[in-house]
C-alpha cells in the first residue's frame, strides 16, 4: 500500500495576461504588423517565463484543441514571430512580448496561439514529507 499525503495550499496565478485574444487585421498593401502582450508577475519573487507558438482549432463540439505549431492547414507558420521567447520578470513587474505578423501578398489570414508559461520550479520544502502536486499554468493568447 502506497501512502500519499496531500497538503492543501492556496493556488494563485504565477503570471497573468489580460487579453486572451489578439486580432491582426490584414490591410492593403500587406505590411508587417506588430502588437505586444503584457505579462505581469503576480509572485513575490522573480519568475522565468517561456513563450512559444502553437496551433489551435475547435472540434465539432466547440472544444479548443491545442496542437504543435505548424500542425494544421490554417497555421501562420514562418509569417508569425514572437520575441523574446524567454524572459525574467521581477516581482510585481510587467514585461512585454512582441508578436509580429508578416503577411504574404496573397495572404488570407491564419490562426495561432501564443503560450505563456512560468517555469520557475516550486521551492524545496525539506521539512515536509510525502508527495506533492504542483500545478504549472500556461496561458494562451489566441492570434
Amino acid at each position: 500500500v502506497l501512502g500519499v499525503s496531500l497538503v492543501a495550499a492556496p493556488v494563485h496565478a504565477q503570471v497573468t495576461v489580460d487579453d486572451l485574444e489578439m486580432h491582426l487585421r490584414l490591410g492593403t498593401p500587406r505590411v508587417p504588423m506588430t502588437q505586444v502582450i503584457p505579462i505581469r508577475n503576480e509572485e513575490r519573487r522573480t519568475q522565468q517565463v517561456t513563450v512559444s507558438l502553437g496551433d489551435w482549432m475547435r472540434d465539432s463540439t466547440g472544444v479548443n484543441l491545442f496542437l504543435d505549431y505548424e500542425a494544421t492547414a490554417a497555421t501562420c507558420g514562418a509569417r508569425l514571430k514572437v520575441f523574446p521567447t524567454t524572459l525574467q520578470i521581477a516581482a510585481g513587474a510587467t514585461e512585454f512580448v512582441r508578436v509580429t505578423y508578416e503577411p504574404t501578398p496573397a495572404d488570407t489570414g491564419c490562426w495561432a496561439i501564443v503560450m505563456v508559461e512560468a517555469v520557475q520550479p516550486p521551492p524545496a520544502r525539506p521539512d515536509r514529507q510525502g508527495s506533492f502536486v504542483t500545478f504549472e499554468l500556461r496561458t494562451g493568447v489566441k492570434v
